[in-house]
């Protein structure tokens, strides 16, 4: 809707039932593969959109690594480290510019942060940071439990809501920073840049009430 049209869909997942409460895709998804639900949506928004649908994995695939250097921004929503720090590297070698979003534990809050190349440290470079300051202080990532905690977690068999991975409503809330960022990186890339889309000076938002004189909080 901000007139991007030109989309590499990565993703070998299919939507299933607890996506529904968190996903762009609704019901009607269910059983489909999330690169083909997804650009339906994408095409009921803007007909005119060009996609690109890759069913990978994208921790083997070669194709990741063609689309990562021909994007003008390449936007990470991946779920578990192994797969953003293969990306990162990608991103690094290439000197693409990207947007990586993550949502805590319980949709509890998120950040979302953007690698400027020649600009800005990469992936690597702000973890080694915050792994081992405040901002990560009693959270815990979905990503380092184990697989059948994972199940559980994201199963419908929780009875009580404070187990929840997180609603959409949590998960937008971070998504809105993540996609702002996304435009930003784009409109960085234009002769001339839209009035109406001020610059982000900053490459990082973290979703919690802290405070630093590194880091724009929301």
């Amino acid at each position: 809707m901000a007139g991007i049209h030109k989309f590499s869909i990565f993703d070998r997942d299919i939507l299933e039932v607890p996506n529904v409460i968190r996903h762009a895709c609704g019901g009607r998804y269910v059983g489909q593969k999330k690169v083909d639900a997804l650009a339906d949506v994408l095409c009921d928004r803007n007909p005119a959109v060009e996609i690109e649908r890759f069913d990978v994995d994208i921790m083997t695939s070669a194709e990741v690594e063609n689309a990562v250097r021909r994007s003008a921004v390449v936007v990470l929503a991946t779920d578990n480290e192994p797969s953003r720090f293969r990306i990162n590297q990608l991103w690094v070698d290439a000197r693409t510019a990207f947007v990586l979003g993550r949502v805590f534990t319980r949709g509890i809050g998120g950040e979302v942060f953007a690698y400027r190349p020649g600009e800005t440290g990469c992936l690597a470079c702000i973890e080694s940071v915050l792994q081992r300051s405040q901002f990560r202080e009693g959270v815990s990532e979905v990503d380092l439990l184990s697989e059948e905690q994972r199940e559980h977690l994201y199963g419908l068999d929780v009875g009580e809501i404070k187990d929840s991975p997180g609603l959409n409503v949590d998960i937008s809330f971070i998504t809105c920073f993540h996609a702002r960022f996304a435009i930003d990186a784009i409109c960085r890339t234009l002769p001339r840049r839209p009035q109406q889309l001020p610059s982000i000076e900053t490459d990082c938002d973290l979703g919690k009430s802290t405070h630093s004189p590194v880091h724009q909080t929301f």
